[in-house]
């Protein structure tokens, strides 16, 4: 995979990006290169690409899915919540409008329960 990942290098991605994407999707990660757009940036978690996947071959069809489960940003710093609405503005772009709104809100809230929840143990 080594040579994959300099070739994601090359056409943009950063090694900390380059290492994510070929890590997550193994030799998936080519249809970066088919699809040179898929490099750019819906916020600066998250590549065009990997919400491609998610909606297109995972089909992801709640946010919580394609924030915790799709691209794991729930388990990084901010809990995906500054990714939210850029990543559901795309996903509603590309057709998948039930992701905006009501289900947005609730995962804030439950990312904001969690978080209360652990301030209470700690």
């Amino acid at each position: 995979y080594a040579e994959l990942k300099y070739a994601l290098i090359r056409v943009g991605l950063s090694p900390t990006e380059s290492q994510r994407v070929v890590g997550r999707y193994g030799t998936r990660a080519r249809k970066f290169l088919e699809n040179p757009q898929w490099c750019s940036r819906v916020s600066d978690q998250v590549l065009v690409g990997e919400v491609e996947i998610a909606l297109r071959v995972e089909q992801a069809v709640t946010i919580e899915d394609l924030l915790r489960r799709r691209l794991e940003l729930e388990y990084l710093p901010g809990n995906g919540l500054t990714s939210i609405e850029a990543v559901a503005s795309y996903a509603a772009q590309r057709g998948s409008t039930e992701l905006r709104g009501e289900q947005a809100r609730r995962y804030r809230e439950r990312i904001s329960n969690v978080a209360d929840s652990i301030k209470m143990v700690a």
